[in-house]
Formats: C-alpha cells, structure tokens, sequence
C-alpha cells in the first residue's frame, strides 16, 4: 500500500487495481461502429503504469466515414515529456492490400489510433479508415502506458480523531495492513462535531462513504435526541453507499488516565445515539462496534482500545473487515 498526505487528507492507495475497460471502435471524430458481437477490456494499474488489454469484434460496421481509433482506455495517457504510447494490435477480416495493423496513443488522450504499413514498409504509415472495415472485422488491443491521472478512492471516510487516528493507529493504517484492492481517503479531523462535517471538503460525490463521528458531541451538554438531529441532517446530505459505524464504548478506567475530563460520559448515552444512527442509516450500513467491543458491564474491552476512547488495531481491523463484508 501506498500513503500520500496533502492539505491534511491522508489518502491510501493499494499496490496495484485491476478493472474493466469497454473499448470503442470510433470511426472520425464522433462515428462507432453499428454493432458489436463483443467489446471487453480489463487493466491493472501499479502505480502510475496501465497495462489494458481489450478485444472488438464487430457485427456490423456501419454507415460512418472516417479515420479509425479505439477509444474508452480506463486512464487518459501521460503528458510527460509528449511521448506517445505504441500499442499491439492485431486485425482479423480487414480490408488490406497488405502490410500490418499497428497502433499508438496519443499523450493526453484516451484513445488509440490504428494504422497499416503502407505495402508492408514499416517506415511509411496509413490511418485505417472504414474502408478497410468489414463487417466482421476484429481486433485485439494490447497497451503499456504512463498516466497522471490520480486515483479516484473507492471510499471516503468523515469524522472527527475516531476516524483520523492523528498519532496513534487509525483507519488509514487499518486499511494499509488489510491489503485491500480499494483506494481510500481519510478526511477525518480531529475535534470535529457532528456539524461541522457538512462544512469540509465535499465528499458526496463518492460512491462509498464511512462516517464515524459523534463522540464529541456527547461529551457535551447536548441531548441524544439533538445529535440524532444533526447526525441525520449530515446523513441526508450523501448519496451512495454510506456506513455508519457506532460511537464505541467507553473503558472508563483508561479513561481516567489519558482523558480524565471526559471520564463522566456515560456510556447509556452513547447508546442512546447509537440507537439514532441504527434508524437512520438501516441494519445493513450499520457497523455496531459498540456490541463488539463492550464487556458485560457495557465497558470497553481493553483488547479494542488504546486509551479508553480511540480504537486499537483489533478495533479497527474489525470495523473495517466488516464494512468491507457488507460491500
């Protein structure tokens, strides 16, 4: 796993992702072929390096005119330098006089332009154009390739230091022992209300979103019933896939020792919101930490915490193996 940190988000990326693609075959500027019997790509990425591999395999080709290059490459291709990426390709039931099917993209661009060695001179290039389509044509696609695209993260997750972790093991570390084939970013903030969350990056564009928040509030003179009320303002705010993990338990021994200030919040007020949070997001996006880490005397088990408040890494490891189980 890779750990990047700017503008106080940590963001964790993993090794390497694979995926789909679904290439194109344009013809000019805005043709496509008709139809297709199949179009199917996959890619891993490692780094900034994009391996793609795809095949098209046409049941007609259409009435477009024009010059020909696949498009839809999972990532757009490097600006550096102004290099162009060659790809492989070979061409199955095509119109050529002779000479083989070569291809190249473009610095910048998400497409890959096909051409033909003119009479099998490797030094002189052709564009393919629908002229030499038939329509039963095919190709296979293979391409390495630089990218500057960032990775978008799977999975964004909001709160106050439950969800930073600041100096002591967090979710973000969590996630990087796991090894998950997700990229994730942490816009946690130690200190943060319930509130305030709405007024940080905006994060609901995100398909997956993980809140973890509302201990702050607690500790305050605040009704549960109040923080409910903000907690399903917030909630309300995202689309998406949103996870809501519960306020854990308090180890009112450790409690004494590292936050003593805070060694009266009940934990039957923790509950209580908790209860809150049970209504508002549904069982199946609800991660009741709160049952797991408690002992018989509604205690935090000294296994889950570090301080009596914050998750240890059996706590977090547990949160997110079963977020990830709920996917």
């Amino acid at each position: 796993m890779r750990i990047n940190k700017s503008s106080g988000t940590y963001i964790v990326y993993p090794e390497s992702i694979s995926g789909t693609w679904t290439p194109k075959l344009r013809i000019g500027y805005n043709g496509e072929a008709s139809t297709y019997y199949s179009n199917v790509g996959n890619y891993t990425r490692i780094g900034n390096l994009v391996v793609a591999t795809g095949t098209i395999s046409l049941a007609a080709k259409g009435s477009d005119a024009g010059f020909l290059n696949v498009a839809g490459l999972p990532f757009p291709t490097s600006f550096s330098n102004n290099l162009n990426s060659n790809a492989l390709i070979t061409g199955h039931s095509l119109v050529l006089a002779s000479g083989n099917v070569e291809g190249y993209a473009p610095f910048g661009g998400t497409f890959i332009f096909l051409q033909t060695s003119n009479n099998g001179n490797p030094t002189t290039l052709a564009n393919l154009t629908e002229a030499n389509l038939r329509n039963d044509s095919d190709f296979n696609i293979q391409i390495t390739y630089r990218t500057d695209s960032p990775i978008q993260p799977d999975f964004v997750v909001k709160g106050d230091s439950m969800a930073s972790g600041d100096n002591y093991f967090g979710v973000i570390d969590c996630w990087s022992n796991l090894k998950k084939n997700y990229a994730l970013e942490n816009n946690g903030i130690s200190g943060s209300l319930v509130q305030n969350i709405s007024n940080y990056r905006d994060y609901r564009s995100f398909d997956k979103v993980i809140l973890f928040t509302g201990f702050n509030n607690i500790k305050t003179s605040e009704t549960a019933e109040d923080i409910i009320a903000k907690y399903n303002t917030v909630f309300s705010q995202l689309s998406g896939n949103v996870f809501c993990v519960s306020v854990p338990p308090l180890n009112h021994t450790l409690m004494e020792t590292y936050f003593p200030d805070d060694a009266g919040v009940l934990n039957s007020k923790i509950q209580a919101v908790n209860t809150g949070i049970l209504g508002i997001c549904g069982a199946s996006k609800y991660i009741n930490a709160y049952d797991q880490f408690k002992d018989g005397s509604n205690e935090c088990q000294a296994q889950y915490t570090i301080d009596g408040l914050h998750p240890s890494q059996a706590g977090y490891d547990w949160i997110i193996t079963n977020i990830l189980s709920k996917l």
